[in-house]
Protein backbone atom coordinates (compact mmCIF):
# COMPACT_ATOMS: atom_id res chain seq x y z
CA UNK A 1 0.00 0.00 0.00
CA UNK A 2 1.11 3.27 -0.76
CA UNK A 3 0.58 4.89 2.35
CA UNK A 4 3.05 6.79 4.62
CA UNK A 5 4.85 4.12 6.26
CA UNK A 6 6.23 6.63 9.09
CA UNK A 7 2.90 7.93 9.68
CA UNK A 8 1.83 4.43 10.00
CA UNK A 9 4.47 3.53 12.25
CA UNK A 10 4.06 6.58 14.41
CA UNK A 11 0.43 5.76 14.76
CA UNK A 12 0.88 2.06 15.31
CA UNK A 13 3.87 2.58 18.03
CA UNK A 14 1.40 5.13 19.64
CA UNK A 15 -1.67 2.48 19.38
CA UNK A 16 0.43 0.23 20.90
CA UNK A 17 1.56 2.41 24.14
CA UNK A 18 -1.91 3.51 24.43
CA UNK A 19 -3.37 -0.07 24.89
CA UNK A 20 -0.60 -1.10 27.02
CA UNK A 21 -1.87 2.41 29.46
CA UNK A 22 -5.24 1.05 29.59
CA UNK A 23 -3.40 -2.73 30.78
CA UNK A 24 -2.00 -0.89 33.37
CA UNK A 25 -4.59 1.71 34.15
CA UNK A 26 -8.02 1.03 32.64
CA UNK A 27 -9.94 4.65 33.21
CA UNK A 28 -6.81 7.03 32.41
CA UNK A 29 -5.36 4.89 29.85
CA UNK A 30 -8.56 4.88 28.23
CA UNK A 31 -8.78 8.39 28.09
CA UNK A 32 -5.46 8.89 26.88
CA UNK A 33 -5.74 6.63 23.86
CA UNK A 34 -9.01 8.48 23.27
CA UNK A 35 -6.80 11.89 23.10
CA UNK A 36 -4.34 10.46 20.73
CA UNK A 37 -7.18 9.31 18.44
CA UNK A 38 -8.35 13.33 18.86
CA UNK A 39 -4.85 13.92 17.88
CA UNK A 40 -4.64 11.48 14.90
CA UNK A 41 -8.02 11.58 13.40
CA UNK A 42 -7.62 12.87 10.07
CA UNK A 43 -10.86 12.47 8.09
CA UNK A 44 -14.35 13.63 8.68
CA UNK A 45 -15.70 10.43 10.30
CA UNK A 46 -12.57 9.65 12.04
CA UNK A 47 -13.15 13.15 13.72
CA UNK A 48 -16.77 12.33 14.63
CA UNK A 49 -16.40 9.12 16.12
CA UNK A 50 -13.45 10.02 18.87
CA UNK A 51 -14.90 13.51 19.37
CA UNK A 52 -18.43 11.35 20.42
CA UNK A 53 -16.03 8.56 21.77
CA UNK A 54 -14.68 11.76 24.19
CA UNK A 55 -18.36 13.11 25.65
CA UNK A 56 -19.06 9.87 26.28
CA UNK A 57 -16.41 9.04 28.55
CA UNK A 58 -16.26 12.40 29.83
CA UNK A 59 -18.39 10.58 32.66
CA UNK A 60 -16.01 8.42 34.58
CA UNK A 61 -19.43 6.24 35.10
CA UNK A 62 -20.10 5.43 31.92
CA UNK A 63 -20.66 1.31 30.73
CA UNK A 64 -18.13 1.89 27.71
CA UNK A 65 -14.88 1.65 30.37
CA UNK A 66 -16.06 -1.64 31.54
CA UNK A 67 -16.76 -3.01 27.58
CA UNK A 68 -13.39 -1.30 26.45
CA UNK A 69 -11.65 -3.05 29.30
CA UNK A 70 -13.06 -6.15 28.53
CA UNK A 71 -11.99 -6.12 25.17
CA UNK A 72 -8.26 -4.75 26.00
CA UNK A 73 -8.26 -7.96 28.33
CA UNK A 74 -9.77 -10.23 26.52
CA UNK A 75 -8.01 -9.74 23.05
CA UNK A 76 -4.78 -10.88 21.79
CA UNK A 77 -2.81 -6.75 21.72
CA UNK A 78 -1.02 -7.75 18.01
CA UNK A 79 -4.66 -9.02 16.52
CA UNK A 80 -6.31 -5.94 18.58
CA UNK A 81 -3.76 -3.10 16.91
CA UNK A 82 -2.87 -4.81 13.45
CA UNK A 83 -7.23 -5.20 12.87
CA UNK A 84 -7.86 -1.82 14.58
CA UNK A 85 -4.63 -0.61 12.53
CA UNK A 86 -5.98 -1.71 9.19
CA UNK A 87 -9.56 -0.87 10.19
CA UNK A 88 -8.90 2.87 10.95
CA UNK A 89 -6.07 3.71 8.96
CA UNK A 90 -5.84 1.72 6.25
CA UNK A 91 -9.20 1.58 5.71
CA UNK A 92 -10.86 4.60 6.64
CA UNK A 93 -7.78 7.04 6.21
CA UNK A 94 -5.01 6.06 3.75
CA UNK A 95 -7.65 3.80 1.87
CA UNK A 96 -10.01 6.53 2.13
CA UNK A 97 -8.11 8.59 0.36
CA UNK A 98 -7.12 6.33 -2.66
CA UNK A 99 -10.58 5.90 -2.85
CA UNK A 100 -11.94 9.74 -2.67
CA UNK A 101 -9.26 10.25 -5.50
CA UNK A 102 -10.26 7.15 -7.91
CA UNK A 103 -14.01 8.59 -7.21
CA UNK A 104 -12.85 12.10 -8.53
CA UNK A 105 -11.05 10.80 -11.64
CA UNK A 106 -13.71 8.81 -13.01
CA UNK A 107 -16.68 10.08 -12.04
CA UNK A 108 -18.51 6.81 -9.95
CA UNK A 109 -18.86 5.58 -6.41
CA UNK A 110 -16.79 3.56 -4.72
CA UNK A 111 -17.47 1.63 -1.65
CA UNK A 112 -15.54 1.56 1.28
CA UNK A 113 -16.50 -2.32 1.74
CA UNK A 114 -16.88 -5.06 -0.05
CA UNK A 115 -19.60 -7.78 1.10
CA UNK A 116 -18.86 -11.98 -0.30
CA UNK A 117 -21.59 -13.71 0.60
CA UNK A 118 -19.55 -17.11 -0.99
CA UNK A 119 -22.07 -19.68 -1.59
CA UNK A 120 -25.39 -19.79 -3.86
CA UNK A 121 -27.65 -22.18 -5.76
CA UNK A 122 -24.68 -24.78 -4.85
CA UNK A 123 -22.33 -22.88 -6.60
CA UNK A 124 -18.68 -21.83 -4.56
CA UNK A 125 -17.33 -18.35 -5.38
CA UNK A 126 -13.24 -19.68 -5.24
CA UNK A 127 -10.56 -18.47 -2.95
CA UNK A 128 -8.46 -17.54 -5.94
CA UNK A 129 -11.43 -15.46 -7.24
CA UNK A 130 -11.61 -14.11 -4.35
CA UNK A 131 -8.29 -12.90 -4.18
CA UNK A 132 -8.12 -11.67 -7.70
CA UNK A 133 -11.21 -9.26 -6.48
CA UNK A 134 -9.54 -8.04 -3.19
CA UNK A 135 -6.34 -7.27 -5.46
CA UNK A 136 -8.39 -5.23 -7.72
CA UNK A 137 -10.28 -3.69 -4.59
CA UNK A 138 -7.47 -2.46 -2.83
CA UNK A 139 -6.09 -0.35 -6.33
CA UNK A 140 -9.39 1.17 -5.89
CA UNK A 141 -8.50 1.87 -1.94
CA UNK A 142 -10.68 -1.01 -1.27
CA UNK A 143 -9.53 -2.48 2.22
CA UNK A 144 -12.19 -4.07 4.20
CA UNK A 145 -13.90 -6.84 3.25
CA UNK A 146 -16.88 -8.93 4.47
CA UNK A 147 -17.38 -12.69 4.15
CA UNK A 148 -20.51 -14.69 4.82
CA UNK A 149 -19.15 -18.70 5.05
CA UNK A 150 -21.95 -21.04 5.53
CA UNK A 151 -21.65 -24.78 6.47
CA UNK A 152 -21.92 -26.24 2.67
CA UNK A 153 -18.60 -23.95 1.49
CA UNK A 154 -15.68 -26.44 0.90
CA UNK A 155 -12.82 -23.70 1.04
CA UNK A 156 -13.19 -22.15 3.94
CA UNK A 157 -9.24 -23.15 4.69
CA UNK A 158 -7.90 -21.85 1.19
CA UNK A 159 -10.13 -18.55 2.14
CA UNK A 160 -8.15 -18.11 5.21
CA UNK A 161 -4.61 -18.69 3.50
CA UNK A 162 -6.08 -16.08 1.03
CA UNK A 163 -6.53 -13.41 3.32
CA UNK A 164 -3.48 -14.45 5.55
CA UNK A 165 -1.53 -12.97 2.20
CA UNK A 166 -3.59 -9.74 3.07
CA UNK A 167 -1.40 -7.93 5.82
CA UNK A 168 -2.98 -4.47 5.35
CA UNK A 169 -6.81 -5.17 4.78
CA UNK A 170 -9.32 -6.06 7.62
CA UNK A 171 -11.53 -8.73 7.25
CA UNK A 172 -15.28 -9.81 8.90
CA UNK A 173 -16.22 -13.33 8.52
CA UNK A 174 -19.97 -14.40 9.65
CA UNK A 175 -19.86 -18.07 10.63
CA UNK A 176 -22.08 -20.79 11.84
CA UNK A 177 -21.15 -21.84 15.08
CA UNK A 178 -20.16 -25.47 13.88
CA UNK A 179 -17.30 -24.25 11.66
CA UNK A 180 -15.52 -23.14 14.42
CA UNK A 181 -12.41 -25.20 15.00
CA UNK A 182 -8.93 -25.32 17.03
CA UNK A 183 -7.48 -25.63 13.89
CA UNK A 184 -9.06 -22.62 12.39
CA UNK A 185 -8.94 -20.77 15.30
CA UNK A 186 -4.99 -21.41 15.31
CA UNK A 187 -4.58 -19.89 11.74
CA UNK A 188 -6.71 -16.88 12.69
CA UNK A 189 -4.59 -15.75 15.22
CA UNK A 190 -1.36 -16.57 13.04
CA UNK A 191 -2.60 -13.31 10.33
CA UNK A 192 -4.63 -11.48 12.97
CA UNK A 193 -7.00 -9.63 10.56
CA UNK A 194 -10.00 -11.11 11.23
CA UNK A 195 -12.99 -10.38 13.32
CA UNK A 196 -14.68 -13.63 14.19
CA UNK A 197 -18.63 -13.29 14.17
CA UNK A 198 -20.79 -16.36 14.88
CA UNK A 199 -24.40 -16.67 14.48
CA UNK A 200 -26.32 -17.04 17.50
CA UNK A 201 -28.64 -19.86 16.87
CA UNK A 202 -30.60 -22.37 19.26
CA UNK A 203 -29.72 -25.39 17.27
CA UNK A 204 -25.63 -25.28 17.18
CA UNK A 205 -22.68 -25.30 19.56
CA UNK A 206 -22.95 -21.29 20.22
CA UNK A 207 -21.86 -22.02 23.88
CA UNK A 208 -18.80 -24.61 22.49
CA UNK A 209 -17.55 -22.31 19.96
CA UNK A 210 -17.34 -18.84 21.95
CA UNK A 211 -15.44 -20.47 24.70
CA UNK A 212 -13.00 -21.44 21.91
CA UNK A 213 -12.59 -18.19 20.65
CA UNK A 214 -12.69 -16.06 23.90
CA UNK A 215 -10.06 -18.60 25.44
CA UNK A 216 -7.57 -18.32 22.94
CA UNK A 217 -8.57 -14.36 22.80
CA UNK A 218 -9.60 -13.78 19.55
CA UNK A 219 -11.33 -10.88 18.81
CA UNK A 220 -14.93 -12.11 17.64
CA UNK A 221 -18.05 -11.36 19.00
CA UNK A 222 -22.01 -12.98 17.81
CA UNK A 223 -24.59 -12.22 14.89
CA UNK A 224 -27.83 -12.73 14.32
CA UNK A 225 -30.51 -11.32 11.49
CA UNK A 226 -33.66 -9.07 11.92
CA UNK A 227 -36.58 -8.39 9.49
CA UNK A 228 -38.84 -6.53 12.18
CA UNK A 229 -38.26 -2.80 12.66
CA UNK A 230 -39.92 -2.95 16.50
CA UNK A 231 -36.86 -5.63 17.20
CA UNK A 232 -36.41 -5.55 20.74
CA UNK A 233 -32.09 -5.65 20.69
CA UNK A 234 -31.77 -6.44 24.70
CA UNK A 235 -32.42 -10.07 24.58
CA UNK A 236 -30.00 -10.60 21.74
CA UNK A 237 -27.23 -8.31 23.76
CA UNK A 238 -28.11 -10.21 26.90
CA UNK A 239 -27.31 -13.86 25.61
CA UNK A 240 -24.15 -12.29 23.65
CA UNK A 241 -23.10 -11.24 27.35
CA UNK A 242 -23.70 -14.22 29.02
CA UNK A 243 -21.63 -16.42 26.38
CA UNK A 244 -18.42 -13.60 27.36
CA UNK A 245 -18.73 -11.58 23.88
CA UNK A 246 -18.20 -7.83 23.62
CA UNK A 247 -19.56 -7.44 20.32
CA UNK A 248 -23.37 -8.15 18.88
CA UNK A 249 -23.73 -7.53 15.25
CA UNK A 250 -27.43 -7.27 14.26
CA UNK A 251 -28.12 -8.02 10.34
CA UNK A 252 -31.07 -6.30 9.05
CA UNK A 253 -32.30 -9.67 6.20
CA UNK A 254 -33.87 -6.60 3.86
CA UNK A 255 -34.94 -2.69 3.44
CA UNK A 256 -31.86 -0.80 2.93
CA UNK A 257 -33.50 2.57 2.40
CA UNK A 258 -31.10 4.41 4.66
CA UNK A 259 -33.65 7.42 5.31
CA UNK A 260 -35.82 4.17 6.27
CA UNK A 261 -33.26 2.68 8.80
CA UNK A 262 -32.65 6.30 10.52
CA UNK A 263 -36.14 6.98 10.90
CA UNK A 264 -37.25 4.10 12.76
CA UNK A 265 -37.29 3.65 16.35
CA UNK A 266 -33.98 1.91 16.60
CA UNK A 267 -33.51 -0.19 19.95
CA UNK A 268 -30.77 -1.06 18.97
CA UNK A 269 -29.66 2.82 18.55
CA UNK A 270 -30.76 3.66 22.18
CA UNK A 271 -29.23 0.97 23.46
CA UNK A 272 -25.73 2.01 21.86
CA UNK A 273 -26.91 5.52 23.42
CA UNK A 274 -28.20 4.61 26.36
CA UNK A 275 -25.41 1.32 27.50
CA UNK A 276 -26.39 -0.70 30.17
CA UNK A 277 -24.44 -4.05 29.73
CA UNK A 278 -20.67 -4.24 28.35
CA UNK A 279 -21.84 -5.02 24.61
CA UNK A 280 -21.45 -3.02 21.93
CA UNK A 281 -24.59 -3.04 19.59
CA UNK A 282 -23.78 -2.70 15.92
CA UNK A 283 -26.68 -2.29 13.60
CA UNK A 284 -24.64 -3.90 10.40
CA UNK A 285 -25.93 -1.93 7.06
CA UNK A 286 -27.04 1.02 8.44
CA UNK A 287 -23.23 1.47 10.66
CA UNK A 288 -21.60 0.76 7.23
CA UNK A 289 -23.68 3.28 5.54
CA UNK A 290 -22.98 5.77 7.99
CA UNK A 291 -19.24 5.37 7.60
CA UNK A 292 -19.54 5.11 3.90
CA UNK A 293 -21.86 8.64 3.43
CA UNK A 294 -19.05 10.16 5.50
CA UNK A 295 -16.12 8.59 3.47
CA UNK A 296 -17.80 9.39 -0.08
CA UNK A 297 -21.09 11.27 0.66
CA UNK A 298 -23.19 8.56 -1.42
CA UNK A 299 -24.22 5.26 0.81
CA UNK A 300 -24.06 2.11 -1.38
CA UNK A 301 -23.57 -1.51 -0.69
CA UNK A 302 -22.37 -3.64 -3.14
CA UNK A 303 -22.19 -7.86 -2.47
CA UNK A 304 -20.42 -10.44 -4.62
CA UNK A 305 -22.37 -13.97 -4.25
CA UNK A 306 -21.44 -17.60 -4.94
CA UNK A 307 -22.37 -17.41 -8.99
CA UNK A 308 -20.40 -14.27 -9.69
CA UNK A 309 -23.43 -12.05 -9.80
CA UNK A 310 -23.72 -8.63 -8.01
CA UNK A 311 -25.99 -6.72 -6.27
CA UNK A 312 -25.33 -2.94 -6.14
CA UNK A 313 -27.79 -1.14 -3.41
CA UNK A 314 -27.38 2.92 -3.36
CA UNK A 315 -29.07 3.61 -0.02
CA UNK A 316 -30.16 7.32 -0.41
CA UNK A 317 -32.69 6.21 -3.08
CA UNK A 318 -33.09 3.74 -2.65
CA UNK A 319 -32.08 1.34 -5.60
CA UNK A 320 -31.27 -2.20 -6.02
CA UNK A 321 -29.49 -3.17 -9.72
CA UNK A 322 -28.68 -6.67 -10.45
CA UNK A 323 -26.95 -6.13 -13.48
CA UNK A 324 -23.57 -7.45 -13.45
CA UNK A 325 -21.22 -10.34 -12.44
CA UNK A 326 -18.28 -10.15 -11.52
CA UNK A 327 -17.09 -12.45 -14.22
CA UNK A 328 -17.93 -10.10 -17.10
CA UNK A 329 -15.68 -7.14 -16.26
CA UNK A 330 -12.63 -5.60 -13.92
CA UNK A 331 -14.40 -4.09 -10.72
CA UNK A 332 -13.41 -0.81 -11.94
CA UNK A 333 -15.34 -1.34 -14.93
CA UNK A 334 -18.17 -2.20 -13.44
CA UNK A 335 -18.41 0.31 -10.50
CA UNK A 336 -17.58 3.05 -12.99
CA UNK A 337 -20.97 1.77 -14.97
CA UNK A 338 -23.30 0.96 -12.18
CA UNK A 339 -22.37 3.38 -9.74
CA UNK A 340 -21.88 6.90 -11.92
CA UNK A 341 -22.42 9.76 -10.07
Amino acid sequence: MDYDKIACAMIKKAVERGVDDILENTERGIRNLVDLGVLFSIGRFQKDFVLSAQRELSNLKSPYYQLIKRVVHGVDKDQLVTFGMNLGYCSWSAGAKKLFSVEKEGGFNIPWVLFFKLTLHGQHLLPDKVKDIIEQGKALGIYSYTFSVYEEYPYLTELIDVLGEEPDCAFCLFLNANLITQKLIDRLAEIKTVFTLIRLEEESNVAKAAAMLLNNKMLCGAYSNYADLALDAMPSLRWAEELGFSFMVFVRDSAYHLAELESENSSIRYQREHLEIPVFPIDFYKDVAHIDRNLCDDACLVSIYGDGSMKFVKMETPEIIDKHSIYDDSLKNIFADVLKK
